[in-house]
């Protein structure tokens, strides 16, 4: 059964229980209440689902290089998930991965989470992005990253990492290190200098 991966397909095991002839509304809630984000049946996700304090994290997993490659030190990587916020108001305001990235870039101001309301980050261009990997990240493997919530707190996750192949070969890789130019130690005016590279990349929210 093909996963399918459309940037407005809900999530992980939200309803799985609709897999039946006749799709009925109701069933699909059954699986994650009554305020479940979706009434329709989607596939078993390949990512890590959780909950802490009210926000689920479903299909979690970080995009690694095609098959039988690994994402090179200094690269970056994406992480693709959806939340769905079953307490109070809430944003998720950071994101790390010590060991593995040197940062993560969120969404300017983080990502808003309405009560009962999904927000998702599935795709297919990333919108969460590991910069400055500190080692290779070959796929089949998993990251521990830390993400941190206003008002849900902290929680650490083993993310799968997925290569970019299969359900996933459209995906859109995370943007590499663009070069930025430094100024260059008592350099004249006019002087060329030299490029050195810095993590960068942009994420536009789609959250409300």
């Amino acid at each position: 059964m093909s996963r399918s991966r459309r940037a407005f397909a809900p999530i992980g095991r939200l309803a799985i229980a609709a897999a039946v002839v006749g799709l009925i509304p109701g069933v699909a809630a059954c699986d994650a209440g009554t305020n479940a984000p979706t009434s329709q049946y989607h596939p078993q996700s390949d990512g890590v689902d959780t909950v802490i304090n009210g926000v689920e994290i479903r299909d979690a997993f970080v995009l690694g290089a095609p098959l039988g490659s690994s994402l090179a030190a200094g690269q970056s990587a994406g992480i693709f998930l959806a939340l769905f916020n079953d307490g109070s108001t809430d944003r998720l305001l950071s994101i790390t991965a010590p060991g593995t990235a040197k940062s993560a870039l969120l969404p300017p101001g983080g990502i808003a989470l309405p009560i009962q309301q999904a927000v998702y980050l599935t795709g297919p261009a990333p919108k969460i992005v590991l910069t400055g990997l500190t080692h290779s990240l070959p796929a089949g493997g998993s990251i521990r990253v830390t993400l941190s919530f206003l008002n849900a707190g902290s929680i650490t996750v083993s993310l799968p990492v997925i290569p970019r192949a299969d359900d996933y070969a459209t995906f859109s890789p995370a943007p590499k290190p663009t070069p930025s130019v430094s100024p260059t130690k008592n350099a004249k005016p006019g002087t060329a200098t030299s490029p050195s590279a810095t993590p960068s990349a942009t994420a536009a929210s789609t959250a409300p």
